[in-house]
């Protein structure tokens, strides 16, 4: 169960598929908690159903894997989009009321934190202010406080583009840090290769030291013997352990 939910999350298209269930799931839960699709209600009964058509259809398709994810992406900011215009037809008929407020701010912060870069993130926040506020004014005998409501959603709006700037900043260090581990990773496995590759040579050559008639005698810096051959042990009659620790000078005279 455990690999599965880290399956989910570590999934390149999470981020997509949260945006695109938002949009199913809270359309119609905020729906019924207003009385939306109740006889009377205020609202246009296709309002919230396109929405859910939307986002079901957009999640569903996010696990055909010939889609590409880039037209995922776009889908996320067009659900986004339609999200927003949806949100404030909500306001607008219910009057900015304090649960439809709520849900406004609500869903601007969420929604900047999907926002990769700087720019798409700031253009979201500066529309979707200038939006809902000009949306406020024209709101006929708004239940809120426009004094009020506008400085808290500037205030939500500043708060979370600062959240997810420093979140974008967190994310590209850490992933500046991984792609440095990965080439130091890769570095090593090369000097690991190259090193098998040495030892293998040198077993080879070992062997075939080892194995020819002729005298073989190796020295350190010392020019002590630290190996000879079977040729050499057939020729002067000393084998390895006799010789070892030895100059080659006991030979020359």
């Amino acid at each position: 169960m455990k690999s599965f939910f880290r399956k989910i999350i570590r999934n390149k298209r999470t981020p997509e598929r949260v945006i695109f269930l938002l949009a199913a799931l809270a359309v119609p839960i905020d729906g019924m908690m207003n009385g939306a699709f109740s006889a009377g209600s205020p609202e246009h009964p296709l309002n919230r159903i396109i929405l859910i058509c939307f986002g079901s259809f957009f999640f569903l398709l996010s696990f055909y894997k010939r889609i590409r994810y880039e037209l995922l992406r776009l889908l996320a900011i067009f659900t986004i989009a339609l999200f927003t215009v949806q949100v404030g037809y909500l306001n607008y008929v219910y009057r900015f009321n304090f649960d439809e407020a709520m849900l406004l701010i609500t869903l601007m912060m969420i929604f900047t934190l999907y926002f990769r870069r700087i720019n798409t993130l700031l253009i979201y926040v500066v529309s979707a202010n200038v939006f809902y506020i000009v949306l406020a004014f024209a709101t006929p005998d708004i239940l809120i406080s426009i004094n009020i409501f506008v400085p808290r959603m500037l205030m939500g709006s500043v708060v979370a583009f600062m959240l997810s700037y420093t979140w974008q900043l967190t994310n590209k260090r850490a992933q500046r840090f991984s792609d440095i581990l990965l080439d130091k990773n890769k570095e090593l496995e090369l000097t690991q290769a190259q090193l098998e590759n040495m030892v293998r040579e040198q077993q080879q050559l070992s062997i075939v030291a080892d194995k020819t008639s002729n005298s073989v005698v190796i020295s350190n810096a010392a020019d002590q013997i630290i190996w000879v051959n079977q040729g050499f042990s057939r020729m002067m009659g000393y084998s390895l352990q006799e010789i070892k620790g030895k100059t080659p000078a006991i030979f020359r005279g």
